[in-house]
């Protein structure tokens, strides 16, 4: 379940734009392995605890959780994040170490631990949110993950491998993809960083479109064709007016006088 979950991510990694650093969605990445890891065994730890105390059945409210935790869960993190970067940016540059998904240039390691703390403290906050809403919808939820798991009574060992395997390994693998779009660095910033490491050598990002060279239009392009080509077609006609009516040179025109004044 992991190694797909983390194939997942790979995958995400490399058709992003612009693309992270190995080592910084390594560290994104551990953040939230690490985290879904800790999330999983509260869930465990809650379930068996809540299901024994209704006298119900302990994957019935596993799954409840997990479900709860995916939707609700989630969201609540995304808006602790959220807040966490108004706050940040506030107070910069005093907490500019905790800008989840950046963590220096080169990475070190004390931005990225201040992160995963601050990341495990939102997962553990989520669930005093996630925790009563089961309270509150246990029965209903109970219910219908009991239902739905009835056909597999007398399949146990079928059942347990739903439950803890194949379940848990479609939410957490989009889970990933959502936590992972917003606890990186987020597209704007990327960008900027990118242009600040790897200036582009041909042209400045500032650069005045008015400096560059006008580009002619299909029609320009096509009018100066012709004119080209009338230039070229009337200097063949002269050409041939000159070979066909050549103009008497100025010997024969003497001659001609002369004659003339003898006549005389």
């Amino acid at each position: 379940m992991g190694v797909a979950a983390v194939s997942s991510l790979l995958l995400k990694w490399r058709k992003e734009v612009p693309k992270r650093p190995f080592n910084v969605f390594f560290m994104d990445g551990f953040k939230q392995g690490t985290g879904v890891l800790l999330q999983h065994f509260a869930n465990l730890f809650f379930s068996i605890i809540a299901g024994n105390k209704q006298g119900s059945d302990p994957c019935a409210w596993y799954l409840g959780t997990l479900f709860i935790d995916s939707l609700v869960g989630t969201f609540v993190c995304y808006l602790l994040t959220k807040l966490h970067g108004y706050i940040v940016q506030r107070c910069e540059p005093r907490l500019s170490l905790l800008k989840f998904g950046e963590y220096g240039n080169p990475p070190s390691c004390k931005p990225f631990t201040l992160q995963l703390f601050v990341w495990y403290v939102y997962i553990l906050l989520s669930r005093l949110v996630v925790y009563p809403l089961l309270f509150l919808l246990g029965t209903p939820l109970t219910a219908l993950f009991s239902f739905l798991l009835k056909p597999l009574a007398n399949y146990h060992n079928l059942k347990i491998f739903i439950v803890v395997f194949l379940v848990p390994f479609i939410v957490n693998v989009s889970i990933f993809w959502v936590q992972d779009s917003f606890i990186k660095m987020s597209d704007r910033r990327s960008k900027a960083a990118s242009r600040h490491t790897n200036p582009s050598p041909t042209m400045p990002d500032d650069a005045d479109d008015s400096s560059l060279p006008p580009l002619l239009d299909s029609s320009q392009r096509l009018s100066g064709l012709s004119s080209e080509m009338q230039e070229q077609k009337d200097r063949h006609s002269e050409s041939s007016e000159k070979l066909l009516f050549p103009q008497p040179s100025n010997s024969l025109k003497n001659i001609d006088d002369d004659i003339f004044d003898l006549s005389v």
